[in-house]
């Protein structure tokens, strides 16, 4: 016997008389917005009953585009401020309209909406998420790209925090904890533990990357400040180079690093699409294209290849 389909249950996708329900329409607008694009980075708090009004935050990149999928997971309303990567950006809605919002200096402020769902499971009331927005940008080389400003939340506050990162040399470690923003360098003599959250001298913001020279310098990429900092075994800050902007000696959100045979340090430039090539202590030395690298190797001849979160070339 077959169920009529005005006695079928829906669960939301599709209303009693057939026509599509708002979660049929979200996830249309989602597949849409999303197409062509690879998962970057995720921000969520880790336990919904938490109920903080704090920003969640999905990164997608696609060719010339960088998505942000935002929502509040608290009761409150609560303002957010993307990095802008040009004068205006479009905000699409679940249910698929979209309007443009202007830069506001060089963020893009959005007031998020309260959560308005709630858990089934004990505790009943805490929030599930409020109304997501998609924020689209055009990003790539040659276009303006993420100003240097202190993150929306501390990284100690997210679920699923960047494992830790690790580059070995001729008896020396290094270990970053993302999470932390320490390095942690391990040699024959001792070990030391430099970094720590912030802007300030010695201090890193977002390390996203690490590699040991031929000499024993350690090589940190710090997404955060868009620049790369050199210390010595024993933690001492060498040299840092590069800033925000698309020009050759440039970053725009760098990962992944490696060191070349002859010391040569290559930089995976994500937002920018690149990779840059530096001497041993920052001078720039060229560059090749990339589509979103996250990691980048360096072959016995120079050669070098790159990866990205769900691939390589």
């Amino acid at each position: 016997m077959t169920t009529p389909a005005r006695s079928r249950v829906a669960y939301g996708l599709v209303g009693a008389n057939g026509s599509p329900g708002p979660a049929y329409q979200a996830m249309k607008t989602l597949i849409t917005a999303l197409s062509g694009t690879r998962f970057l980075h995720a921000a969520v708090l880790p336990y919904e009953w938490q109920a903080r009004s704090t920003p969640a935050m999905v990164t997608f990149g696609g060719v010339r585009r960088l998505i942000n999928v935002v929502w509040d997971q608290g009761f409150r309303p609560t303002t957010i401020r993307l990095p802008a990567y040009g004068r205006h950006a479009t905000v699409i809605w679940p249910s698929g309209a979209a309007h443009t919002v202007s830069a506001n200096g060089r963020c893009v402020v959005l007031r998020l909406p309260p959560a308005t769902l709630h858990s089934a499971s004990t505790p009943t009331d805490a929030p599930i998420g409020g109304t997501p927005f998609i924020v689209v940008q055009t990003v790539g080389l040659g276009q303006a790209g993420t100003p240097t400003i202190a993150p929306v939340n501390a990284p100690s506050e997210f679920a699923g925090s960047a494992p830790l990162l690790t580059a070995t040399g001729d008896g020396e470690t290094a270990q970053v904890n993302p999470k932390q923003a320490t390095v942690h360098i391990t040699t024959p003599s001792g070990s030391v533990t430099v970094g720590g959250w912030g802007p300030g001298p010695g201090q890193l913001l977002g390390p996203s990357g690490v590699a040991i020279g031929p000499t024993g310098t350690v090589y940190v990429t710090n997404a955060g400040a868009n620049d790369v900092v050199a210390c010595t075994p024993g933690g001492q800050v060498l040299t840092t180079w590069g800033s925000y902007g698309t020009q050759p000696g440039h970053f725009n959100g760098p990962s992944g690093i490696a060191i070349g045979p002859n010391g040569s340090v290559y930089v995976a430039d994500t937002l920018n699409q690149r990779v840059q090539k530096f001497s041993p202590t920052g001078q720039y030395q060229g560059e090749g294209p990339a589509t979103w690298p996250t990691t980048v190797k360096v072959t016995s001849t120079n050669d070098w290849t790159y990866g990205y979160v769900n691939g390589a070339s």
